[in-house]
């Protein structure tokens, strides 16, 4: 579920958002995921001057082994659990265990993760379907393990989770722009994740369950 710059053409939403709290939220993790801007609202055959949020991306280049791996378009928080569930879905680690080291730097965009053996990076890119062009290193979904769940859930409970999801990803609420996912075990959601990219919100959650 995304929203694009069309957000700001559209009627402001009547929901109620505190954007200071958002706001510092975003700096307690780290750089800020929103920031205001002035622009033009466009509303029939309306125009007018206002000051409203957007949302921040910023480059992240990750580092492994002391070699410059990749480089992620990403949204500047909780940059920990992106680096840690990207480098598992790409198979470079399999648990925490295998990282000696990792040392994230949200002001200058970098990571440095040491793995405790050495091991050769892929470097074979596959670009993905998302709208924004995503590239991975990982050949088919079928090279990644099967889940073993027998969980299961009623229509009903997947539309109540959708309607909490949205109302809990306070970025999107407040500025659009954002991706969203969500961990739950069918009742509520344990975990969930905001980026400007779909494929980084999934690897936020991995991360986040791993750390």
């Amino acid at each position: 579920m995304g929203a694009s710059l069309s957000h700001l053409s559209s009627e402001p939403t009547k929901d109620k958002i505190d954007p200071i709290a958002v706001d510092l939220r975003a700096n307690q993790e780290g750089v800020g995921t929103a920031r205001t801007v002035g622009y033009w609202h466009h509303f029939g055959d309306e125009k007018t001057r206002v000051e409203g949020w957007v949302v921040r991306e910023i480059p992240l280049v990750i580092f492994v082994n002391g070699q410059e791996w990749v480089t992620l378009m990403c949204s500047p928080h909780q940059l920990s659990s992106l680096v840690v569930g990207f480098l598992f879905c790409e198979r470079v680690i399999s648990t925490t265990d295998d990282i000696a080291y990792m040392r994230v730097c949200e002001e200058t965009g970098e990571a440095e993760v040491k793995l405790n053996s050495n091991i050769v990076l892929p470097t074979r890119r596959v670009l993905s379907s998302g709208c924004g062009g995503g590239v991975g290193f990982k050949s088919s979904p079928e090279d990644m393990p099967r889940l073993n769940c027998d969980l299961t859930v009623e229509s009903a409970q997947v539309i109540a989770l959708a309607r909490a999801l949205v109302q809990a990803a306070n970025v999107h609420r407040l500025c659009g722009g954002t991706h969203m996912s969500a961990l739950s075990d069918g009742e509520k959601i344990l975990v969930l994740a905001e980026d400007i990219g779909r494929h980084n919100t999934l690897d936020r959650i991995k991360g986040e369950c791993m750390l």
